[in-house]
């Protein structure tokens, strides 16, 4: 299974001492989806190597993310519960501290994330981050 399944991206921004996400979901051209989230939540204790790498390597590109070691944390539930099989995340940062995620996922299939992809989510990383010192 390559290149199958459907693609969604959601942006992920912590704020305040609660740190809420504040999660934007792309699910189709038309279908913007925004939410506030809190119990579901990915914290650092929990997902200690997802984190570990995000933090050290500012990104994740996993096409077979339920079996890739960095990811292999988030498989149960969050992976099974929304049919995700692929992954390709970057890190925002906001004054250089690290604030958010910016999450592509591939549910219902495998996605073998090009170059390109990887390029363009690292502009538009590097855009928000400029974006947010500059508020």
């Amino acid at each position: 299974r390559s290149d199958r399944g459907q693609s969604r991206q959601h942006l992920e921004l912590r704020s305040g001492p609660r740190e809420h996400s504040l999660r934007l979901l792309l699910r189709s051209p038309r279908r913007h989806v925004l939410e506030r989230t809190g119990a579901h939540r990915r914290r650092p204790a929990d997902l200690p190597t997802y984190f570990n790498t995000i933090l050290h390597e500012n990104f994740i590109v996993a096409t077979e993310a339920r079996s890739h070691p960095v990811t292999a944390e988030l498989v149960d539930p969050y992976f099974r519960d929304h049919d995700i099989y692929s992954l390709l995340d970057y890190i925002i940062h906001e004054n250089f501290k690290p604030i958010g995620v910016i999450c592509c996922e591939n549910a219902g299939g495998l996605r073998r994330w090009r170059e390109e992809d990887v390029s363009y989510l690292r502009q538009m990383s590097t855009l928000i981050s400029f974006r947010l010192k500059r508020s």
